[in-house]
Parts: structure tokens; C-alpha cells; sequence
């Protein structure tokens, strides 16, 4: 008698139940409807009674500053689903005072989404950290590094819930786009966040790029430059990304912030632009539970098709060829969604 199901009238949707004189819960697609079905002897007789499931209940975090919030779990909750999306990376500009509107600095990454559930204990009180994008020079609160010098983009923040000193939740920010000059490239791109934070761009032909941070195993490593007078970029961390570093009016994004942080771009001397800083990663430190990483994809975060995403949330700040910031450079920041 197991493996029978249902049609939900509503929507078409089947759900199954297992033979035996044992009620068993299953909720509908939308979340809205909970259904108990009972075996009550007999194959054709079957006994469905709709249960109402109370809607939703949930609270939106924007960035408000550098101190973070609190949040007292309420009585009664035992697990909470979280949503989290890091900030974008600054995007750099050209440095020039001549404004070579062709020769742009490099876009920011955008930032990395997590979606997942954890256990709670009524009471208990959660740090929310979220995160703000990378501007000019400056990165994102909570782990978004500093770039080379003004001109080249900073990392985004990484955002996270958290228990203690435990960050249990972290989404990754965007690494910081390089700035430009009037040479023969652009300035590099900045990195994704991630599970696996995305590597950066470069500036010039034969520097090795930024990396990426690596889930919760390490930072990522800094530009390394072949460009005489420069010096390699600075390597992320835990929780921090790596600084980038500057050259003669080309300079290196900063790396995003995340679990770890992504590796910082390196400036550049002559004939060339600033590379991108690395972008941190994304990471769920809690044993069992569900979780779902979604990697930003160039200037875009993760998550966009969520329900609660708002449109600019860790977006990467566009490289412009214009000299002095604009708002178009500047990162989005990063949102936290609790609901139960």
C-alpha cells in the first residue's frame, strides 16, 4: 500500500504519503497549506483534513553601518532560514586628468548569495553583519579590503549571522575593479563572490592574477606583478580580503571579504592598468544543514531570482573612464533575510 499520492487541487501538484494507520504532513509547494493524510483502512479510504499553516514570518536587514544588529530569536523557533547576499566591489576609474572616456577601470564582482536553514534556541541573541559595497579606495564593512590608492575600486563586505564569535552564515563580497590610465588595457576586473570566490582580472599582459577565496579552507593569493617599481598584491585572510597596492596612477582593486577573503590586485608602473582584487567567499559553518551557494556572475550577485532580493543589493560597481567617482562605481550593498 506505500507510495501512494495525491493531487493538490490548487496547483496540480502531487504529494505522497506512505500505507499504514500513521497520519503524515506534507506542505504544499507555496508554503501556505499543510495536509494530513491518514490510511484509514481499505484502499479506496483515505481521510485528508487541510490544516492552515500560519504565513511566513520574516525580517529584511540592510546595511545601517559598520556596528551590525541584533536579533532575539523568538519563543518557540527552532530552526530559521537565512538569506544572505554579500556587497558588491567598487568599480575603479581612469586616473588620468586627460579622462580618456575609451580606457575604462575595471567593474566590480558582484557579490555572492547563501540560502540555507539552522537551528536556533528560543532567546537567543544573533549578531547580523551586513555588509556594505566597495567604493573608490575604500572597502565594504566587515571584511571588504582597500584598494591600491583612489582611482581603483575597494572589496565588498561580506555579510554574516552570527552566534557568539561563531559566524554561522557568511556570503562573500565582490572583489574591487583595478583603475585605468591612458595605456593599451582597461583596468582588471574585480572577482565574484562565491562558495569559491572568482579570480580577478589583470592590467596588464603578463601579471598573475588575483585568486579567489576558497570556501572555508583559505584566503586567496594577491596579484603577483611583472611591472618594474610595483608590488604584489596582499593576500586575504580569515574574514578579511586582501589590500590592494598601488603603481604610478594605476593601482589595484582590494579583495572582497567573505569566510575568507579574496586576494588584493597590484598596481601597475607604465603602459598599463591595475588589476582586480579576488573575490571572498561564501560558506555555511553549521554540520548537517541544507545550504545553497550561487556565485555572482560578473557585475551581478548570486540570488537574484529570490523573492526577497531588491534590486542593487550586491551589485559591482561599473568601471567608468571618467575621472573622479561616480555613483555608478560604487558597490551595492549586501541584505540578510531571516524568516520562519
Amino acid at each position: 500500500m506505500g507510495g501512494r499520492r495525491v493531487t493538490w487541487v490548487g496547483g496540480g501538484n502531487v504529494i505522497g504519503w506512505d500505507a499504514g494507520n500513521v497520519p503524515v504532513l506534507a506542505m504544499s509547494p507555496n508554503r501556505e497549506t499543510i495536509v494530513q493524510f491518514k490510511f484509514w483502512g481499505g484502499s479506496s479510504a483515505w481521510l485528508g483534513a487541510p490544516v492552515m499553516k500560519e504565513p511566513e514570518t520574516f525580517q529584511v536587514f540592510p546595511h545601517i553601518g559598520a556596528g551590525g544588529q541584533t536579533f532575539t530569536v523568538p519563543d518557540g523557533i527552532t530552526s530559521m532560514r537565512v538569506r544572505a547576499w554579500g556587497g558588491g566591489g567598487g568599480g575603479g576609474y581612469n586616473t588620468s586628468l586627460s579622462g580618456s572616456t575609451s580606457l575604462a577601470g575595471g567593474d566590480g564582482g558582484g557579490a555572492g548569495f547563501v540560502d540555507t536553514t539552522i537551528p536556533v534556541t528560543p532567546g537567543e541573541l544573533l549578531l547580523i553583519e551586513v555588509a556594505s559595497g566597495g567604493k573608490s579606495f575604500f572597502g565594504g564593512t566587515f571584511g571588504g579590503a582597500r584598494a591600491g590608492d583612489y582611482g581603483a575600486g575597494g572589496g565588498g563586505g561580506g555579510s554574516s549571522v552570527v552566534r557568539g564569535t561563531v559566524r554561522l552564515v557568511t556570503a562573500g563580497g565582490g572583489g574591487g575593479g583595478g583603475s585605468a590610465y591612458n595605456g593599451s588595457l582597461r583596468g582588471g576586473w574585480g572577482g565574484v563572490g562565491g562558495y569559491r570566490g572568482g579570480d580577478a582580472g589583470i592590467g596588464y599582459t603578463s601579471d598573475t592574477p588575483a585568486t579567489g577565496a576558497n570556501s572555508n579552507l583559505s584566503g586567496g593569493a594577491g596579484a603577483i606583478t611583472t611591472s618594474a617599481g610595483s608590488t604584489n598584491g596582499f593576500p586575504g585572510t580569515l574574514g578579511y580580503g586582501g589590500a590592494g597596492t598601488a603603481g604610478n596612477s594605476r593601482h589595484g582593486g582590494g579583495g572582497g571579504g567573505g569566510y575568507f577573503g579574496g586576494g588584493g590586485g597590484c598596481g601597475a608602473w607604465s603602459g598599463a592598468s591595475g588589476a582586480g582584487g579576488g573575490g571572498g567567499s561564501s560558506f555555511v559553518a553549521v554540520t548537517g544543514a541544507p545550504f545553497r551557494y550561487v556565485t555572482g556572475a560578473g557585475k551581478s550577485p548570486g540570488g537574484m531570482s529570490d523573492s526577497f532580493y531588491k534590486p542593487g543589493v550586491g551589485v559591482g560597481g561599473t568601471g567608468t573612464g571618467l575621472y573622479n567617482e561616480t555613483a555608478t562605481n560604487i558597490g551595492g550593498d549586501g541584505q540578510i533575510v531571516l524568516s520562519w
